[in-house]
């Protein structure tokens, strides 16, 4: 069944790796390529931090998809045309939470998942 998070949620740091020798040895066996990046994402409720969500980004599969995460991540592709919000996770809202499946949050234009402001 699903949650509701008490208070917003924020995306308060992000960040783009290009190490995934570490990973590789904490997860075992997966699909990953030598390559492929990892990025986290930073989570707060309140201004109080809440944990880390750390990403396995399959370059090697799906490279165009994982470019633009890891530029929304990093935050370097400015501001967007259609509302000029900064297309960077940052600071943006998690608006829904499914325990043990989803969280859904990076919605740059609404913050609430109906937005379609993209890189």
């Amino acid at each position: 069944s699903g949650c509701c998070v008490a208070a917003a949620a924020v995306i308060t740091s992000v960040m783009a790796d290009h190490g995934m020798e570490r990973q590789r040895q904490i997860l075992g066996l997966d699909i990953s390529k030598k390559g492929d990046q990892r990025c986290y994402l930073d989570f707060a409720i309140s201004g109080a931090k809440v944990g880390r969500v750390t990403f396995v980004l399959y370059t090697h599969l799906c490279p165009r998809t994982a470019n633009n995460f890891i530029h929304l991540c990093i935050g370097d592709k400015g501001r967007g045309t259609y509302t000029g919000a900064n297309l960077t996770y940052r600071g943006s809202l998690v608006h829904r939470v499914i325990n043990d499946f989803c969280i859904q949050g990076g919605d740059i234009e609404r913050g609430d998942g109906t937005g379609g402001e993209s890189i």
